[in-house]
């Protein structure tokens, strides 16, 4: 049996009779928030909204629907078409910045791009428009952890 992937945090051995083979394929791994404090959900609405303003006269990237096909697909017609996923759900504390609400935003694909000489005008606005998120303080985040492995 051989694994195609197994991307996580930190390293795992394989288990015997598995041998890696990670060039042969592509496999993904996530965390994803599954539940937030209202507080939160509000801001990153907030950042949201300004940067669509931002961007609404600005051309989509070359990918706007997604630069290839979910990695389940792309398992399947590889040599590695057999999927295993391994899911944990927990909870995570977390102190909102704006740095970390507008960073995640630039995440997105092209973002930085198609702001180009209009960033530190959004960063502004929403620094006035959020003002200190110290009043949040800190919260606590239900995150899922996610990987993907692809076996022969």
């Amino acid at each position: 049996m051989h694994i195609a992937a197994l991307k996580g945090h930190g390293r795992t051995p394989a288990p015997a009779g598995i041998t890696r083979s990670i060039a042969s394929a592509s496999a993904r791994n996530s965390s994803r928030r599954v539940a937030a404090p209202s507080s939160l959900e509000a801001a990153e609405q907030t950042v949201h909204t300004i940067l669509e303003r931002y961007l609404a006269d600005v051309p989509l990237g070359p990918h706007p629907n997604g630069r290839h096909d979910p990695f389940e697909a792309i398992l399947e017609r590889s040599a590695f078409p057999r999927i295993e996923r391994i899911e944990r759900v927990y909870k995570a504390p977390l102190r909102p910045a704006i740095e970390s609400l507008v960073g995640s935003e630039y995440t997105i694909s092209h973002v930085l791009t198609r702001l180009e000489g209009r960033r530190e005008a959004f960063e502004r606005e929403v620094r006035a428009a959020l003002g200190s998120l110290d009043a949040i303080g800190q919260i606590w985040l239900t995150l899922r952890d996610e990987a993907l492995i692809g076996l022969r």
